[in-house]
């Protein structure tokens, strides 16, 4: 965890924020597989959980909270978070289960046009 927290350190602001889903992705794998939960119905009697979601949705998910956050002045900021640790945690599965299908972002020309206008809107900001 050390290593992400250098490494996040060094990589978000060299590259103006976009190493953040990167980052965050790995973060999240690395809580993932250091989580052993004991089942004694499970194969061995315990399994570890898997991340498997991609940076491209961390990154939509990002653009979409930060963007609702300034159009509300802070007060999505809550809703935002809670929204992140709720995504996080749907796109978590175990090592028994098969992989979790996650969305990679958006898919839809009308998805994509608003991701576009609230990237362009914090660049504006």
């Amino acid at each position: 965890m050390l290593g992400l927290a250098l490494l996040a350190l060094f990589w978000i602001p060299l590259t103006l924020g976009l190493a953040w889903p990167w980052i965050a992705v790995l973060r999240e794998r690395w809580i993932a597989q250091s989580t052993v939960v004991v089942d004694p119905a499970a194969p061995g009697g315990e399994y570890r959980l898997r991340f498997d979601a991609g940076p491209l949705s961390h990154f939509a998910q990002g653009i979409l909270s930060l963007f609702l956050s300034l159009l509300t002045l802070g007060l999505y900021a809550p809703w935002a978070i809670a929204s992140y640790h709720q995504f996080v945690w749907s796109a978590m599965s175990d090592t028994v289960s098969p992989p979790v299908a996650v969305s990679a972002g958006p898919r839809t020309p009308a998805q994509w046009t608003l991701v576009a206008g609230a990237g362009a809107s914090v660049t504006l900001a």
